[in-house]
């Protein structure tokens, strides 16, 4: 099982939130195929997926109005979440 924020590849390349994201926090976000690229590489097949992004809309509004824990990424998380870009899924999987 895992629970991850990944970039949404379907639209192409990383997006500019994704960019500033990466940025911003000085990691490397990764693309969603490229987990199950990981997960089938390991014989794993995922059993469910579950979007999480819409449940966490709520996190990032009441962040950004929270003042000890505004950070000034908060506007490029809802948007990336907002324009479909970015990503917060539950992936369960099976060995095979």
């Amino acid at each position: 099982m895992v629970i991850t924020g990944c970039y949404n590849d379907t639209y192409g390349r990383a997006s500019r939130e994704v960019s500033l994201i990466n940025a911003h926090y000085i990691c490397d976000i990764h693309p969603r195929s490229e987990y199950f690229r990981a997960m089938a590489r390991n014989r794993l097949v995922p059993v469910h997926v579950q979007d999480l992004t819409a449940a966490t809309i709520p996190y990032w509004e009441l962040r950004r109005q929270a003042e000890h824990l505004v950070t000034g990424i908060e506007d490029t998380f809802l948007t990336a979440y907002r324009n479909g870009s970015f990503q917060y899924l539950l992936i369960a999987a099976d060995r095979v």
